[in-house]
């Protein structure tokens, strides 16, 4: 039977530990390697920032932080090109708000009840990898 089949036919507490175990295994475990392994030249980024028309602005000047370290004040120093504030003045005026619309259900009843068996499952047979791991790279739970 297929994935989708289990996952429908099992427990709800049974399809969420098959989930984080697959997310674990296929995701977190590479990202959590390649960052011990990275030095001070390496910047992670969330994807939710990248996609965030009001958060872009802010970004391009973390990443310039980042590549200059030593100038104490980007905002001053760089301007954002004209093309890139007009692109995101135009995102800003078309932003919608996630409505979450990848998720398996809009029930917070049911959703709240989904993020506490991760985070108990997380915290109980995972040792909070994914809990640290969102601490790490400062990004969403999700």
């Amino acid at each position: 039977r297929s994935l989708c089949q289990y996952l429908k036919e099992e427990s709800e507490e049974t399809g969420i530990l098959v989930t984080m175990d697959i997310a674990l295994s296929r995701w977190y475990k590479g990202l959590i390697s390649y960052h011990e392994k990275a030095d001070a030249r390496t910047l992670f980024l969330c994807y939710e920032d990248l996609v965030d028309a009001f958060q872009q602005e802010e970004l391009f000047y973390r990443i310039l932080q980042h590549l200059f370290p030593g100038i104490d004040n980007v905002y001053e120093t760089f301007q954002m090109p004209r093309y890139m504030k007009n692109m995101l003045v135009q995102q800003q005026a078309n932003h919608s708000v996630y409505t979450g619309g990848h998720a398996s259900t809009h029930n917070v009843e049911v959703q709240t009840r989904l993020e506490n068996l991760v985070k108990r499952f997380d915290q109980e047979l995972f040792n909070d990898t994914i809990a640290e791991s969102n601490a790490v790279f400062s990004c969403g739970n999700d």
